[in-house]
């Protein structure tokens, strides 16, 4: 049974560890495993796998995959991987949306806390030996608390249920946006459905993206922005697709909003052309939000239970709907 592992990037954190495929092996005998070092071999090399553990699929890929049964992506984003054939093709599709889901949600609380302490700045100030506390108080962003705030928080899977766990400790209010919002409030407040989005942004002291992306216009767009408090601050951690950077640029500018704590973005790396960089009420982390020493344990972990529910016809854990894309 051939396993092909696919995952190289240009971000180190994300290369395949040492030791990872003997472990599989010592465990799982019966594989056979192969490494890809380049992507330019995917067509080839997915030939005859029967499981592919990787985030990224071409069509022309995808139609050679006569053996392919199964493929699991270490990340919770899919996109990468849905191809039209692989859409309605059946091929049961798995993430990582538990080993991700806590780390990102830790990534977008420090992100809060630093944008509502202006950490950001006083990290400037400490390169330049300056004690401005002058400068702080006066910035309108800075010193403020999430005690007492409201969050409006836009997904309440993995990531933003645990965020909320965290704010609501915290003493904020928790306002969760879900595509179903009748499955209840277990981890937020009041929950209300995408539609509503107008109506409770003027309400929120702070806008959090924690959701899949499902559609090709972005949730936060001139129109969001123009509905929000100018003190808000917005916290992206999900994907770049989900917010309109020309317009959060206009936004910022204009003092339609107060801040916005941004770790995804539509173009990665961000382009050193964009204006976000200067912006001092910007603070950006270059995509970090999953980023940890620990991801690959549970990487393995994971995908190791759902190997021994596969190789025991059991139902796979966090399965993905190809059609809705998360």
């Amino acid at each position: 049974m051939k396993l092909l592992i696919a995952v190289r990037q240009s971000d180190p954190a994300w290369d395949w560890p040492a030791g990872a495929s003997e472990r599989l092996r010592q465990h799982f005998p019966r594989l056979d495993i192969q490494v890809l070092d380049n992507w330019d071999n995917l067509e080839t090399a997915l030939r005859d796998a029967e499981i592919y553990f990787g985030w990224r699929m071409t069509e022309a890929a995808f139609a050679g995959a006569r053996c392919l049964r199964w493929i699991h992506s270490p990340a919770a984003g899919v996109q990468n991987l849905l191809v039209p054939a692989l859409i309605t093709s059946g091929i049961p599709i798995t993430n990582a949306r538990a080993v991700h889901g806590p780390v990102v949600a830790e990534h977008a609380l420090a992100m809060m806390l630093a944008l509502a302490r202006g950490l950001h700045r006083t990290r400037d100030f400490q390169a330049q030996k300056k004690w401005a506390v002058r400068e702080m108080w006066q910035t309108p962003e800075s010193l403020r608390e999430i005690r007492g705030s409201t969050v409006l928080l836009l997904g309440l899977g993995e990531i933003g249920s645990a965020l909320a766990r965290h704010l609501r400790a915290l003493g904020a209010v928790v306002i969760g946006i879900r595509r179903h919002p009748s499955q209840g409030t277990a981890t937020a407040d009041e929950v209300f459905a995408p539609e509503d989005i107008l109506s409770l942004l003027p309400r929120a002291h702070w806008v959090v993206l924690a959701m899949p992306v499902s559609g090709s216009t972005p949730v936060l767009g001139a129109r969001e922005f123009a509905a929000m408090r100018p003190d808000a601050i917005v916290i992206n951690v999900s994907r770049g697709a989900l917010l309109d950077e020309s317009a959060i640029i206009q936004a910022l500018a204009h003092g339609q909003i107060a801040a916005a704590g941004l770790d995804v973005f539509a173009a990665e790396p961000l382009p050193s052309d964009s204006p976000l960089w200067s912006m001092k009420q910007v603070l950006i982390s270059p995509h970090l939000g999953s980023a940890t020493h620990g991801v690959w344990i549970r990487e393995l972990d994971i995908f190791e239970e759902n190997l021994r529910r596969w190789l025991s016809g059991e139902p796979l854990l966090y399965a993905v709907n190809p059609r809705l894309g998360y």
